[in-house]
């Protein structure tokens, strides 16, 4: 399973032997989790934006009050992803997915994988879209920090079509 948390919606895809079996879409993305920091705060969303990006989903900086802020939200994209895999399995009688991938930019927000690993009871990693682009090491340590952002674009231009 591949979910690519973005900015405005979170696209989720199931995939079974390199094919896309299955897709959807919802409209909760990286801004409504900035909104929901925004609002609970009292604070300017370009604030808000900064705690999300430094705090995320961790239980041990700033008292874990971003992640009070962020669990509503978080929590409902945890649902839809949970709605998508028990609708995969019981209407196209797939079978539960071995392991769960992340990007976008909101997978970069601390403690985020963990955290859905937590509620989905699937293991959850970050992916790396670079992993099978060649470059230079110099390369690829500068721009490591950037790769959940780059999945989409990588994926394009790697396309064989």
């Amino acid at each position: 399973m591949i979910v690519d948390l973005g900015a405005k919606s979170t696209n989720i895809a199931i995939s079974k032997q390199g094919e896309l079996v299955f897709s959807r879409s919802i409209s909760v993305g990286g801004e409504a989790f900035t909104r929901a920091i925004s609002k609970f705060f009292g604070i300017e969303a370009m604030q808000a934006e900064e705690y999300k990006r430094t705090y995320g989903m961790s239980s041990n900086k700033l008292q874990g009050r971003v992640r009070q802020a962020l669990e509503p939200v978080f929590s409902s994209v945890a649902d839809e992803i949970k709605k998508s895999i028990y609708y995969y399995q019981s209407e196209e009688n797939g079978e539960i997915p071995k392991s769960v991938i992340i990007s976008g930019g909101t997978s970069a927000l601390p403690e985020v994988s963990l955290s859905l690993t937590k509620l989905l009871g699937v293991e959850v990693v970050s992916g790396n879209p670079f992993s099978k682009v060649i470059l230079d090491s110099s390369v690829i340590k500068s721009i490591s920090g950037f790769a959940p952002f780059y999945s989409i674009a990588v994926g394009l231009a790697m396309n064989d079509a």
